[in-house]
């Protein structure tokens, strides 16, 4: 990709975009509640290491 991604609002685009074309091969098995679960997730996940990763460049 050679567009650089730099707010949260481009992440959680480019994240919903992937998701999107990994469910419409998966299917509507998983639903709405689920997608919505993982999309949460994955916003805990980054911005916890964001967190960590600031706080080690602190610490140097």
């Amino acid at each position: 990709m050679s567009t650089e991604i730099n707010t949260k609002d481009q992440i959680a685009a480019m994240l919903s975009a992937k998701l999107n074309e990994f469910l419409d091969g998966v299917g509507d098995s998983y639903g709405k509640v689920i997608l919505d679960e993982l999309v949460t997730r994955l916003e805990y996940t980054i911005t916890d290491f964001k967190d960590e990763v600031g706080e080690i460049m602190e610490q140097m």
